[in-house]
């Protein structure tokens, strides 16, 4: 028998009680409960919960009469203490025996009673689902635990979350919810992955509709607040049909029968909001399953599809009942519910999106009307002010305009024909207004003889203008996001003959404009135009979206207009640094350089700042550096704020532009693989490296914090990017080294992100990309084994954090860094199989490296690297022979200036005596660094690495090393390469002379390296020696030494 049959068993036998002995059956529960409550607190944990079980299940059967108070006080005080019980079942039982004891109080609030508030902190902070899940069923029905059992439907655990929902269904009435509690709890709950708890959610939106609203779906939506929150409207309308909540069948049916809805016409009164949006889901709903049925009776025979056909049929009559009867009466219920005004706008906008869906456009008089009501709808600029429903009204305009025309040159020239007929009609075609017109035209001149309200009259007129010149950009916006290409053949009107024609009597002149609203909708509608095809070498666009990025106009004025102006230059350069970036992953990374750089156009209207300003040098950069840069100062800006205000001004400003230069760069590196073919256009592998290094610094970077849109797009990108394919983990390989040096320089000392970065980066590298060898059949074998040339090579990977190791361990403020480098170090999957020369040169230069690390504690981390790699070494007794090194030399990935040449070798060396009285540091002061030019990459760029495989390749001349000679955060420039060429290495020669010179640096190089690198590369070449000289031959009767 188990445990639970028997604490049924004693519940239902305390409970079924004689009434002629009922003294002494009360007395036997008090008994027995007294009892119970005693062994609540012994050790054995299986007793607890026991115990507390039946505490339970005998209090809930018994009622209030039949207890003593006294004993009831001393279970509340019992069961309080296992509420801080270790074993979570003993909790979760203690929780089930209090909510009859909780006491509500005189305003029936619960203010003051101690057991809802130890609910209330298990609540918050249990981490046992049971638990929480208990105490979500024991909490009371009031208006004080509304918030909780919200706060719960957001629960990590998906139980918990859907018994939130059927809480919230059981005893929470709907007034008790504000308005954006119901619509958070019907967006999360009806989007919700977890079949059961969106099950749940839809069975509160059910109860609502049926207790609440006499299962009216407008008086539900009057709930919502459809005009605030119409995505989540429209959710909950599309959840009860398809739920058979509501039935659209019958809806449309009594519609006709009733001439209710969009049946009663203008005359019967216009559609409130709520029934705009009703009757807009339920047309969408009927017209598209009444396609698709239609579309399934088509692909099958016999009696399904005469099945499908019928249903489709049944829709389909069913939305010819929902609808006027003809297209020109739909436009007269549009055109009257537009002249409605502005109460009425939301839904114009809703009847406009029903009828680009659902209305017939066959016939010829009904299209006109439509191509009428649109263009005066397209004309008004109050129709497009801002404000939550802009998007969707421009979006349900352009959707209905779009459906009327026949193709897209038809579009293009009557919308052609519409903006010249505003541009000229607003007397825009000779006005393009510069910086400071707008302040005479307002102050009436310098005359001061203008009355108050002729200034006032002026001042109108000013904003009446700019407001045309915004709408006419918007207008040609919306034409530029429905073209495919430039060069449609249209006939036009004015000057405005084509769509190019847009360009410089347009665009330009909104550029221009000294008012930020107009030169805002001036970018994106270049943006949009510099995407068309048909536009052969867009030298001029260009310019002005790299001008749109990094130059900002100056403003004057009070303190309250220069935060208003910062904000609204800070919404033009991020629609500029989208546009590029959108304009880099649709024509190429290099296109914008190739195009721009080469030639070096210059706009002269868009030049605000002289010619040598260190904006112009920011704007003549190569486009990945332009967009690194402006992310990278972004967030320093951030971090230089001094205030707190200045913090939160800054970061409100500036938040939209990281986070789309974050989303921008993060889609050109994910899609760089298909310019790769295009060298031409495509990205190097030193560039995405870097750019990588740089997305990884700013994710970890403190002042991203205040960004969530940064840092919500790099958690999603850099997952997908690692799993994409094996050759993104190879470019992440690359960037560790990098990432790791740049988190240094983000915080101070111990604040510094450089661990959390590398083990991030750690877990990226382990995560199986898609398409490995392993999840291919053997017919795919060779093709698998050139994939996996592009995975990580982890012992390159390993010598360089070796050698960071060796490199930082000289400083007091490395051990952080040190530590985690280590951590990462060990934690490296390395492969004996696939690497068995990699393993002993990592062994010997561990064994080299391990005397210059002092920290006991790193030194501890890198003895148990090396024990590891003796445990992987087939042959630890062996050292490195001639045909190891002749093998690992080939492998060495260092640019070169000839195949024939090692312009500077993996294991390097500076064993040659500097000249006397030559300080490491007079030498590095005295030698000229290779500069390095950003976003180019050279051949011969080269840094000081082991080089196994990857080597150095993406160690630039310029990188900052973490700890350099001057302390944490110096800049150590490390040359590219040798002034004269290294000698060729030849295991031929007769003498170990030879090797050593042709793996030495020349005199010119030692002297600009710093001196640790110096002392370590010395140390390297002397390991190679001693491994030669163990395992050396005669050569012609002479010992190699």
């Amino acid at each position: 028998m188990s445990g639970m049959r028997i604490v049924r068993f004693i519940a239902r036998f305390i409970a079924g009680r004689d009434p002629s002995r009922e003294a002494e059956c009360d007395r036997f529960a008090e008994k027995l409960l007294k009892l119970l409550i005693s062994l609540v607190t012994v050790r054995d944990k299986s007793v607890r919960t026991r115990c507390c079980q039946l505490v339970q299940v005998i209090f809930n059967g018994l009622t209030a009469d039949e207890v003593d108070e006294s004993l009831m006080d001393t279970m509340q005080e019992k069961m309080l203490m296992r509420l801080e019980d270790k074993v979570p079942a003993v909790r979760a039982q203690a929780v089930k025996a209090l909510p009859r004891l909780c006491d509500p109080g005189d305003e029936e609030d619960y203010a003051d009673d101690p057991v809802l508030e130890a609910f209330l902190q298990l609540l918050a902070v249990d981490k046992s689902k049971g638990v929480r899940m208990s105490v979500l069923a024991a909490l009371p029905a009031c208006a004080t635990m509304v918030e909780e059992l919200v706060a719960r439907t957001r629960d990590v655990n998906e139980e918990v979350r859907r018994m939130a929902y059927a809480v919230l269904s059981d005893k929470v009435d709907v007034t008790f919810l504000s308005v954006d509690q119901r619509a958070n709890l019907l967006r999360h709950g009806l989007r919700e992955r977890a079949q059961s708890v969106q099950r749940n959610a839809v069975g509160l939106l059910r109860t609502w509709l049926q207790e609440a609203c006499n299962a009216e779906p407008v008086a539900l939506l009057r709930l919502l607040d459809v005009q605030l929150h119409e995505e989540v409207a429209v959710l909950a309308v599309q959840f009860l049909i398809t739920s058979a909540a509501i039935n659209p069948l019958a809806m449309a049916q009594s519609a006709a029968e009733q001439s209710q809805g969009l049946r009663q016409g203008p005359q019967g009164g216009l559609l409130t909001p709520e029934e705009a949006l009703v009757w807009k889901v339920v047309c969408i709903h009927l017209h598209k399953s009444g396609q698709q049925k239609g579309q399934a009776a088509a692909a099958l025979t016999g009696a399904p599809a005469t099945a499908e056909a019928a249903v489709a049929e049944d829709h389909l009559k069913a939305l010819e009942a929902a609808l006027p009867p003809t297209a020109s009466d739909l436009m007269q219920i549009l055109a009257a519910h537009a002249a409605g005004g502005k109460q009425h706008h939301f839904a114009t906008c809703q009847l406009l999106q029903l009828a680009a869906t659902c209305m017939d456009m066959a016939d010829a008089a009904g299209r006109q009307v439509t191509a009428d009501l649109a263009q005066q709808l397209l004309r008004d600029p109050s129709r497009f002010e801002g404000g939550r429903g802009r998007a969707a009204w421009e979006n349900a305009l352009l959707q209905l305009t779009t459906q009327v025309y026949a193709s897209h040159a038809e579009l293009a020239d009557a919308m052609l024909c519409m903006l010249w007929d505003m541009f000229d009609s607003w007397g825009l075609a000779g006005e393009s207004q510069a910086p400071g017109d707008q302040d005479d035209s307002m102050t009436g001149g310098s005359s001061g003889s203008a009355t108050f309200q002729s200034v006032l009259h002026q001042a109108s007129q000013v904003r009446s203008k700019n407001q045309q010149w915004a709408h006419t950009l918007r207008v040609a916006g919306l034409l530029l996001q429905q073209v495919p290409s430039a060069r449609l053949r249209t006939t036009g009107a004015g000057r405005f003959r084509c769509i190019e024609d847009l360009w410089p009597q347009l665009i330009l002149p909104g550029l221009t404009h000294a008012v930020a609203s107009v030169r805002l909708e001036a970018m994106r509608s270049l943006g949009l135009y510099c995407l068309l095809e048909g536009i052969a070498r867009p030298d001029g666009q260009v310019a002005a979206l790299r001008a749109g990025l990094v130059w900002q106009r100056p403003h004057a004025g009070s303190h309250e207009c220069e935060e208003e102006a910062d904000a609204e230059e800070a919404t033009i350069r991020a629609v500029a640094a989208k546009a590029l970036c959108d304009f880099a992953l649709i024509r190429g990374p290099k296109a914008s350089d190739q195009w721009y750089l080469n030639q070096a156009p210059v706009v002269q209207d868009l030049q605000v700042s002289p010619p040598s300003s260190p904006q112009q040098k920011e704007e003549l950069k190569p486009l990945l550096d332009l967009l690194l840069g402006t992310l990278q100062r972004t967030l320093q800006s951030d971090r230089q704020s001094t205030s707190r205000s200045e913090q939160l001004r800054a970061s409100d400003d500036e938040e939209e532009l990281a986070g789309v230069l974050a989303e921008g760069l993060a889609k050109v590196l994910f899609h760089a693989h298909a310019w790769s073919s295009s060298g031409s256009m495509g990205l190097q592998e030193a560039e995405i490296a870097r750019a990588l290094a740089v997305l990884l610094v700013a994710h970890f970077d403190p002042a991203s914090h205040s960004k969530p849109r940064l840092r919500q797009r790099l958690s999603v990108f850099f997952p997908a990017y690692a799993a994409a394919a094996s050759l993104h983990q190879h470019h992440l390989a690359r960037a560790f080294r990098r990432a790791a040096r740049g988190a240094l320089g983000v915080a101070p000392g111990k604040k510094a992100p450089a661990p959390q970065v590398m083990r991030y980066m750690l877990q990226l590298l382990q995560i199986v990309p898609a398409g490995t060898p392993s999840e291919e059949d053997a017919q795919g074998r060779e093709q698998s084994q050139v994939q996996g040339s592009a995975r990580p090579s982890y012992p390159d990977l390993a010598a360089e954090l070796v050698l960071e190791a060796a490199d930082c361990s000289r400083y007091k403020d490395s051990k952080t860094y040190l530590a985690a480098l280590l951590k990462v170090l060990l934690a490296l999957p390395l492969d004996p199989i696939q690497h068995p020369a990699p393993i002993k040169t990592l062994r010997a230069l561990v064994g080299q490296v391990s005397s210059l690390v002092k920290d006991r504690a790193a030194a501890k981390d890198l003895g148990a690297f090396a024990k590891q790699l003796e445990g992987l070494d087939a042959t630890p007794e062996q050292g490195l022979n001639a045909d190891a090194l002749t093998q690992l030399m080939q492998s060495v990935h260092l640019h070169t200036q000839t195949s024939a040449q090692l312009s500077h070798s993996g294991i390097t060396t500076a064993s040659a005596p500097q000249p006397e009285g030559t300080s490491a540091q007079t030498a590095h002061q005295e030698g000229t660094p290779a500069q390095h030019s950003p976003g180019r990459a050279d051949s011969s760029e080269a840094g000081v690495s082991l080089g196994i495989g990857m080597a150095g390749q993406d160690l630039l001349a310029d990188c900052p090393l973490p700890f350099g000679e001057g302390g944490p955060g110096a800049v150590v420039q490390i040359p590219a390469r040798a002034r004269r060429p290294a000698k060729r290495l030849s295991l031929a020669d007769d003498t170990s002379d030879n090797e050593s010179r042709a793996m030495m640096p020349s005199t010119a190089v030692r002297r600009q390296m710093p001196a640790r690198s110096a002392r370590t590369t010395k140390k390297l070449v002397e390991l190679v020696s001693s491994s030669e000289s163990d395992n050396s031959t005669s050569v012609d009767g002479e010992e190699d030494t």
